[in-house]
C-alpha cells in the first residue's frame, strides 16, 4: 500500500479541521506528592533520595530531594505509570508503580522501615488516595496486553472497558455504561472527540496505540461533558527516548488475519543541556515545595514520534442472526493509521499533533434460519424473520419460503472514523499550565446493496406479501465537528483550581433510499418514517395511501403496521435527505481542595450550550437549549486504608449530529442528576477494594433503535425515552503481581435495573437492561516474561434476549444469559533470543453461541460469536 495514500488524507483533514475551526476539555497532566516518613515515629526521614521513571521511557529519570519536612512535589507529568524509589540511610528502599491522576495533586506516602526490620516492598499499584474524589478505573496498556480481553477484535476498545464495573456489552460493537445506550465521550490528550456513529464495525482509536485509559462512570470533575453516560480518558502513546519497532502479526479462526506495526523515538537536540548525560547532580527543592529534578540517563530529545497501523480481516465479522453459519455475508475488514508527533521548543512549551483514520467494510449478516426450536416464534423466514420454515414452505410463496441467504442479499457498509488534533501546551510555572487545542473529526456510514433486481421491483410488490430480503437500501451518514478549546490550571496551598471552554461546531448529512422488498416492508417502512414511503401528511403528490376501513380505523397488518399501498405506476420511493447543522459551547470553573490530609472536595459549575437545526424537506426545525450544571465530589479517609466518596452531578447530554433522530423527528438533549456513593478498601499497595451504588433521574434520555424496527441492515436512530431511572450496585477488585511477576488479577460485578416510563407503553426495562453483569480474570506472569491468563464474561441477559412465551412453545419470557471465557498464552520476549515471541489467543474457549437479542428493536436477532483462535507471532527491535 502506497504510504502516501494513506498519511496525505490525513495531513490535509488535519489542515483543513485547523483552517475551519481555530481551546474547557480535560487535562492529562497531574502531579506527585511524595511524603516520606519512619513507619515507627511517622516523622519525616532526612537526607531521603527519590527517583521518578516513566514506564513509558519518553521522560528521563529524575531525582529529587525532599524538604525538611519530608515532602516533594513532582512538576506537571502525564497521567499514567511511573515508578516512584525512595531511599534513605539506614532505612530499606521501597519501589512503588504509582498511576498519576489528571488534574490533580497525587499523595504517595512511603513509610520506610528500618533496614534490619524488612526486605524490599515492591508493587504495582499506590495506596489509596484521598484527594481523588473520581470514581474510575485505570486500563493500561500492560493490561490490554496482559489479559485477552481484546482477544475478539484486538481493534475493539469495548471488551477492554468492559472489564470495568458497570459495562454491559451488546452485539454490534455497543458497551452500555450504566443503563445508557452509549454517549460515552473520548478524551484525547485532553481534547474530547466528535461522537462516531451507533453500528460502525470499524474502530474509533485502536487499543494498541493507547498507553493508557481512565474509565470513569461517575463523579464526574466540571470539565467533563457533552456525553457523560461515560468518560474515556485515554492518553496516546508517545515516542520514548530510546527508538523501538513492534510488529506483530497473525491468523486463525473464521479467515482471521489480523497485524499490527509500532514505531517511534525521538530526534532533534537535547531538550535540556547537561554536561554528562549519565551524571546526577545535586537535586533542589524550591521554596513553594515543588523539585527542580536533577535528569540521568538517557537525553531526552525535542521531537517525538509514534505511528502506529493495524488490519484486521474476517468472515464473521459481527454478531449473526444464528448460532451456526455465522459466516453468512458477515465478512469484514478494518485498517487503522495513527500517528503523534510531538515537539518541545523548551522545557514549558509542548506542541503536540495527532492524526488518525480508521477505515472499515463489513457486510450485514444474512439470515440463513433457526431450529425448529424457534418454530413457534420465528426461524428467520419473511419479515423480520418472524415465520416459521412449515409455514413459509406451505405459504406457496417462492420469496417466503427462501432464506435472505438463499435469496442472495447482498448489503454490505462501509465506515471511517477520522480525527486531527493539534495541541499547544504552556507551564508558566510548576504551579500554572495552560492548555489550547483545535482539531476536527469526521465520521461516515454508507450502506449499500447488491440485492437481486426482483426485490427492488416495485411494480411487482403485490406479488410479494411477504419475503425473506426486507430492504435494498442505499443509505449515507456523516457527522463533521470542528472544535477548539481552552483551559488554565493552577495548583496552589491545597488547591488545584482549573477553569476552561470548547466550542464545537457541528455539521450532520444523511441521505436514505430504502426500497422495501415485500408489503410487509413496505408497511414498516411507512409506520417508522412516512417520508421514506413517499408519504407526507397532507401531501399532494403522495406515492400511496394509508388503508383505513370504513369505519375510518387503520388498516393493520400481522404485524401490527397501518397497510400501505402505492399508487398504480410507483417505480421508486424518493430519496430523502435531513441535514443538521448545529454548535455546542461549554464553560466551566472549578476546584479541587485538599482540605486535609484526609478530606478532599471537588466541586464546580459547567454551563452547557446547545443550538441546532435541523432540515429535512423544506421544513426546518430548530431547538436551543442551556443550562447550568453544579458539579460536587468528595471523598474521606476514614483510616485503616478506607476511603469512602460522595458525589452529586447534574448532566447535560447532547444528542449525535447523525442518527440524531428519526427521519423527520427530532432528538432531545437528555438531562439527569446522579448520585453516587462508594467505599474503597486497601489492603496493600497490590490490592484494593471498592464498592458503590449510583442511582440516575433521567429526562429524555438517549436510546438508539433500527430505523425500521424489526429489520437488520444496520440503520440506526436516536430516539428519547421521556423519563428513566437507573440504580446499581458495583463492587470491583483489583490484584498486581508483585513487581510484575507471579499472580494478578481483578474482579468487576454489577447489579442494575434501567427502566423508563412513557406516557403511551407506561413502564418497562430498557432493551439493553442487564440486572448482572460479571467481568474478571486471572493472570501468571513468569521471571522470563511468559504468562497464562484468562477473562470471564457473564451477562445474565439483556431485556432484548427475552422472548415472550407462556412456556407452551418453550419460551416463557425469561432472559437468555451467556457467558464467555477468553484465554491467552504469551512465551514472552525470551523465546527469539529477547527480541520476540509468541501469543495463542482463544475467544469464546466454551464456544457459548448463547442468544444476545431476539426480535430486538436495536439490533435483530443476533447470537454470540463462535470460538475462535488465533496465533500470532511478534518480534520487537
Amino acid at each position: 500500500m502506497n504510504s502516501n495514500k494513506i498519511w496525505l488524507p490525513l495531513v490535509a483533514g488535519a489542515t483543513t479541521a485547523l483552517v475551519c475551526a481555530m481551546p474547557a476539555h480535560a487535562d492529562v497532566l497531574g502531579r506527585l506528592r511524595i511524603v516520606v516518613r519512619n513507619i515507627d515515629t511517622e516523622k519525616p526521614i532526612t537526607g531521603a533520595q527519590v527517583s521518578v521513571k516513566d514506564s513509558s521511557g519518553v521522560r528521563p529519570d529524575t531525582s529529587l530531594t525532599p524538604s525538611e519536612s519530608g515532602e516533594v512535589t513532582t512538576a506537571p507529568i502525564e497521567n499514567r505509570a511511573f515508578s516512584v524509589s525512595v531511599s534513605a540511610s539506614g532505612f530499606e528502599t521501597q519501589t512503588r508503580s504509582v498511576i498519576v491522576v489528571a488534574d490533580t495533586t497525587t499523595d504517595v506516602i512511603f513509610d520506610l522501615e528500618p533496614a534490619e526490620q524488612t526486605i524490599k516492598i515492591t508493587g504495582q499499584r499506590t495506596p489509596l488516595r484521598p484527594q481523588t474524589p473520581t470514581n474510575s478505573t485505570n486500563r493500561s496498556a500492560d493490561f490490554s496486553s496482559k489479559y485477552p480481553v481484546t482477544a475478539g477484535n484486538p481493534q475493539s476498545l469495548q471488551g477492554l472497558i468492559a472489564s470495568t464495573p458497570g459495562i454491559a456489552l451488546d452485539s454490534n460493537n455497543q458497551a452500555h455504561p450504566r443503563g445508557e445506550h452509549t454517549q460515552t465521550s473520548v478524551y484525547i490528550g485532553g481534547f474530547q472527540l466528535g461522537g462516531a456513529l451507533a453500528g460502525r464495525f470499524g474502530p474509533l482509536i485502536v487499543p494498541d496505540a493507547i498507553e493508557n485509559v481512565d474509565v470513569q462512570t461517575g463523579s464526574f470533575s466540571p470539565e467533563y461533558g457533552s456525553e457523560t453516560a461515560a468518560i474515556l480518558n485515554t492518553t496516546i502513546r508517545q515516542g520514548p527516548i530510546r527508538q523501538f519497532f513492534n510488529v506483530q502479526g497473525g491468523g486463525g479462526s473464521f479467515a482471521t488475519r489480523q497485524g499490527s506495526l509500532s514505531f517511534g523515538g525521538q530526534l532533534g537536540a537535547p531538550l535540556l543541556s547537561r554536561k554528562n548525560a549519565d551524571a546526577t547532580t545535586e537535586a533542589s527543592t524550591n521554596p513553594d515545595g515543588t523539585a527542580t529534578p536533577t535528569e540521568s540517563g538517557p537525553i531526552a530529545r525535542r521531537f517525538r514520534y509514534f505511528l502506529n497501523s493495524t488490519m484486521r480481516s474476517t468472515n464473521n465479522a459481527l454478531e449473526s442472526p444464528q448460532p451456526d453459519r455465522q459466516t453468512a455475508n458477515n465478512d469484514g475488514r478494518a485498517q487503522s493509521y495513527l500517528g503523534r508527533f510531538d515537539y518541545l521548543p523548551s522545557d514549558r512549551d509542548t506542541f503536540t499533533l495527532t492524526l488518525n483514520s480508521a477505515p472499515a467494510r463489513t457486510g450485514v449478516a444474512n439470515r440463513t434460519g433457526l431450529s425448529d426450536n424457534y418454530a413457534g416464534v420465528g426461524q428467520g423466514y419473511g419479515y423480520g424473520g418472524a415465520v416459521s420454515r412449515e409455514d413459509a414452505l406451505a405459504s406457496g410463496n417462492p420469496f417466503l419460503s427462501t432464506t435472505q441467504d438463499a435469496a442472495g442479499q447482498d448489503i454490505n457498509q462501509r465506515d471511517n472514523n477520522r480525527f486531527g488534533v493539534l495541541q499547544y501546551r504552556h507551564d508558566f510555572s510548576d504551579k500554572l499550565t495552560s492548555l489550547f487545542s483545535v482539531g476536527g473529526s469526521r465520521s461516515s456510514l454508507d450502506v449499500t446493496n447488491s440485492n437481486p433486481g426482483v426485490y427492488q421491483d416495485l411494480s411487482t410488490l403485490s406479488s410479494r406479501p411477504d419475503a425473506a430480503i426486507e430492504f435494498s437500501p442505499t443509505v449515507s451518514r456523516s457527522s463533521r465537528n470542528n472544535q477548539f478549546g481552552g483551559s488554565l490550571s493552577y495548583a496552589s496551598d491545597g488547591h488545584t483550581f482549573k477553569a476552561g471552554f470548547s466550542n464545537d461546531s457541528q455539521r450532520g448529512d444523511e441521505s436514505y433510499n430504502l426500497i422495501p422488498g415485500s408489503q410487509l416492508a413496505l408497511n414498516a417502512l411507512y409506520s417508522a418514517a412516512p417520508q421514506l414511503a413517499g408519504y407526507v401528511d397532507g401531501g399532494s403528490n403522495n406515492l400511496g395511501t394509508p388503508q383505513v376501513d370504513g369505519n375510518g380505523e387503520a388498516v393493520l397488518d400481522a404485524n401490527g403496521n397501518q397497510v400501505y399501498l402505492l399508487n398504480s405506476g410507483t417505480t421508486t420511493l424518493p430519496t430523502v435527505n435531513v441535514n443538521r447543522r448545529g454548535t455546542y459551547r461549554a464553560f466551566y470553573l472549578q476546584d479541587t481542595w485538599r482540605v486535609n490530609s484526609r478530606f478532599t472536595a471537588n466541586y464546580g459549575l459547567r454551563f452547557d450550550q446547545f443550538s441546532r437545526t435541523e432540515t429535512s424537506g423544506s421544513t426546518p426545525f430548530s431547538l436551543k437549549k442551556n443550562q447550568l450544571s453544579p458539579r460536587v465530589n468528595l471523598s474521606y479517609g476514614l483510616g485503616s486504608g478506607l476511603l469512602a466518596r460522595a458525589s452529586y452531578n447534574r448532566l447535560f447530554i447532547q444528542p449525535p449530529v447523525s442518527q440524531g433522530a428519526a427521519v423527520g423527528t427530532f432528538a432531545q438533549p437528555e438531562t439527569l442528576n446522579q448520585y453516587e456513593t462508594s467505599i474503597e478498601k486497601s489492603f496493600s499497595s497490590r490490592q484494593t477494594v471498592k464498592l458503590a451504588y449510583y442511582y440516575k433521574q433521567i429526562q429524555n434520555q438517549l436510546d438508539i433503535a433500527l430505523l425500521v424496527p424489526g429489520s437488520q441492515i444496520g440503520i440506526f436512530s436516536a430516539v428519547n425515552l421521556v423519563n428513566s431511572g437507573v440504580h446499581g450496585v458495583e463492587l470491583s477488585y483489583d490484584l498486581a503481581p508483585r513487581n510484575g511477576v507471579g499472580l494478578g488479577g481483578y474482579v468487576s460485578l454489577a447489579r442494575a435495573v434501567a427502566k423508563f416510563t412513557d406516557p403511551e407503553e407506561g413502564t418497562d426495562y430498557n432493551d439493553h437492561d442487564q440486572r448482572y453483569t460479571l467481568s474478571t480474570g486471572v493472570s501468571y506472569t513468569l521471571p522470563n516474561g511468559a504468562f497464562a491468563s484468562t477473562s470471564i464474561y457473564y451477562g445474565s441477559g439483556a431485556a432484548s434476549s427475552a422472548i415472550a412465551g407462556d412456556g407452551s412453545l418453550g419460551f416463557t419470557g425469561s432472559r437468555e444469559a451467556r457467558t464467555k471465557v477468553d484465554l491467552r498464552l504469551s512465551s514472552g520476549p525470551k523465546l527469539f533470543g529477547g527480541h520476540g515471541g509468541l501469543n495463542l489467543d482463544v475467544d469464546n474457549l466454551l464456544n457459548d453461541r448463547s442468544l444476545i437479542n431476539f426480535g430486538s428493536d436495536f439490533s435483530g436477532t443476533r447470537f454470540q460469536q463462535g470460538r475462535r483462535v488465533v496465533l500470532s507471532a511478534f518480534a520487537n527491535f
